[in-house]
């Protein structure tokens, strides 16, 4: 690969939370970054990068801005997709998170791209209450405990393996939670919203997070180091709801929940919520089943941690002391948005 075509990279989402930092990162480190951006997009998230980004106007869908973009990369990385639990939303899912991709990948192989690096999720694994530690080797099993969600981002996966199978070189990311500053209204920062706001219930499961920052730092890493054509999950902390959701209130000075959903509010509650959803046109967040996973303990381990090459990630009490601070230096504002430095 040619020193300008190794330094050239392709991007989706990059106006997104994780596309974003690592945008800026790259820019930072030298590296030439063309992006894919609908029209009217708004690029706040890209901060000083913005002016030396790349935007070519189009949409996942868009073969020929796709095709114009793949040109001259020699990575691709693909990080759009879409986040949302609302059973409504099941067919914009899969067009945005599995059929882009199809798309995506198809395309990469056609132009000969020499390194597709896909952000999935840890929820594409798959859980299930009987699997002990979740790790990169875990297979998918399909049961309720999965979202539509999750659903949408394994069909994704399995575009990007046949893809390998054809050729592909490629590498995948699977984060969990992603922690950082961002929009606070959006994907996993809405956490931060609802803890200033006053959550009711505390959630007696657990969860994986990751700092946007550190997940940036991997990724760059991985393209710096090429191909791993394996899967690397990027969830260093796993914690207990009970926690995480007290430290941030102590940390925004406000009042943390102390006990969870009773049980006969956990069968109403999807229900109110879907009928509020469709009275106001918002999307539903709380379903049955993020209501259902909420409450279990799940683990997750990378066995991979070699494609990592030495990075450490940092403390996730700096990282949670980190996003705190930006949303209460900007959200009770009434700021939309905040961006950390590398």
């Amino acid at each position: 690969m040619s020193s300008d075509k190794q330094h050239t990279v392709f991007m989706t989402g990059a106006t997104g939370l994780v596309g974003s930092y690592l945008a800026r990162l790259l820019v930072k480190k030298g590296y030439y970054v063309r992006a894919l951006a609908r029209k009217g997009a708004d690029l706040s998230l890209l901060s000083e990068a913005r002016e030396k980004v790349d935007l070519l106007e189009g949409s996942v869908g868009d073969l020929d801005v796709i095709e114009a973009g793949l040109k001259g990369a020699g990575v691709v990385v693909h990080a759009a997709g879409k986040v949302t639990f609302d059973p409504r939303k099941n067919k914009e899912l899969t067009a945005v998170n599995q059929i882009a991709t199809r798309t995506m990948v198809n395309a990469a192989l056609d132009a000969g791209t020499e390194h597709f690096l896909h952000v999935s999720s840890i929820a594409a694994i798959g859980r299930s209450l009987d699997m002990g530690v979740i790790t990169e080797n875990t297979p998918w099993q399909e049961n309720p405990m999965n979202s539509i969600y999750a659903r949408s981002k394994f069909a994704a996966e399995r575009e990007v393996w046949r893809a390998h199978a054809e050729g592909l070189q490629m590498s995948l990311v699977n984060p969990g939670l992603v922690m950082g500053a961002g929009y606070w209204e959006r994907s996993s920062l809405k956490l931060l919203m609802r803890v200033y706001k006053g959550l009711p219930f505390l959630p007696s499961g657990s969860a994986a997070f990751v700092d946007v920052r550190d997940l940036a730092h991997v990724m760059l890493g991985i393209i710096e180091h090429g191909p791993t054509n394996e899967r690397l999950i990027t969830a260093p902390y796993n914690l207990r709801w009970s926690e995480v959701i007290p430290r941030i209130a102590e940390l925004m000075g406000r009042r943390a929940p102390t006990r969870d959903l009773p049980a006969v509010l956990e069968k109403v509650a999807p229900y109110l919520l879907s009928l509020q959803a469709r009275v106001t046109g918002t999307e539903q967040d709380v379903t049955r089943e993020s209501l259902r996973i909420s409450k279990v303990d799940f683990q997750f381990r990378s066995v991979n941690e070699h494609l990592l090459h030495g990075f450490q990630y940092r403390p996730f009490e700096e990282s949670l002391r980190d996003a705190v601070e930006a949303f209460m230096a900007t959200y009770p504002k009434g700021g939309k948005f905040a961006v950390l430095d590398f």
